[in-house]
């Protein structure tokens, strides 16, 4: 029996935009769960998976309303518009969340008598300040795209 390879790329094509968002989901799940107090190495995979889950699920959204299928100069201005503004909200979260350990503080707590030691990880946020240039960008790249796809779906 032959394998017809003709329908298996025609269903891809047409459910692209819920493998993306299958693909978004595990990586968004992938980047929560390496999301740790203590292990600083690990919020480098954390924040590569927020980024492309957050990424990845929005560009599968906007592919699944068949947002990107428009024709011309501004139709294709706005997918660049509206994808780069997703590139820069998603980079504007990760700027948010992501943290790295700057050391540790040790202290006792006395409970019920007995005194117990507590170690606590202290961390920083060194993108932070990140968080609103992101923000502005993306929201510089959003609001022409929304325009240009009014200008486009009018015309």
């Amino acid at each position: 029996m032959i394998p017809n390879f003709k329908s298996a790329f025609d269903s891809i094509k047409n459910d692209s935009g819920k493998f993306l968002v299958l693909a978004g989901i595990g990586f968004l799940v992938l980047g929560l769960l390496f999301m740790s107090q203590v292990a600083s190495s690990y919020y480098l995979i954390s924040a590569i998976g927020l980024f492309l889950g957050l990424f990845l699920i929005g560009v599968g959204i906007l592919t699944q309303i068949e947002f990107f299928h428009s024709f011309g100069f501004t139709g294709k201005l706005t997918s660049i518009f509206a994808t780069a503004s997703l590139g820069f909200f998603a980079g504007a979260f990760v700027s948010i969340t992501y943290k790295v350990v700057t050391g540790f503080r040790y202290s006792r707590v006395r409970s019920h008598g007995e005194i117990t030691p507590l170690i606590t990880p202290l961390t920083d946020n060194p993108y932070a300040w990140l968080f609103f240039p992101l923000l502005i960008a993306g929201a510089c790249f959003f609001v022409p795209g929304v325009i240009l796809k009014i200008y486009s779906e009018c015309s």
